[in-house]
């Protein structure tokens, strides 16, 4: 479908009949995904990828648990930066 509906978008050949092959396609699909996302995390000078799943969302999060990319990183704290940026902001219009 993304093939032939999405302008820009190309997929080898190789990449469609592997699907095409497949019994479960739609696993096929996160399987390819998952490869691919742990072959461009080690590319050197790559900082990450922009992962979409038109219509299919929920399977993102699947995508990267399985993929480990997250493997050594610590999640970032939200609200510790929120809080520490309006700190900052009090403290630059503070009248000295």
């Amino acid at each position: 479908w993304i093939r032939g509906n999405v302008p820009g978008v190309h997929i080898p050949d190789p990449v469609i009949e592997r699907i095409e092959k497949a019994g479960k396609q739609r696993e096929e699909g996160k399987r390819i995904c998952i490869e691919l996302t742990q072959q461009i995390r080690e590319i050197e000078g790559v900082a990450g990828i922009h992962l979409m799943a038109y219509r299919q969302e929920e399977s993102v999060a699947e995508i990267i648990e399985r993929s480990d990319v997250l493997r050594g990183r610590k999640p970032h704290n939200v609200i510790a930066r929120w809080a520490a940026f309006q700190r900052g902001r009090a403290a630059q219009t503070a009248p000295a």
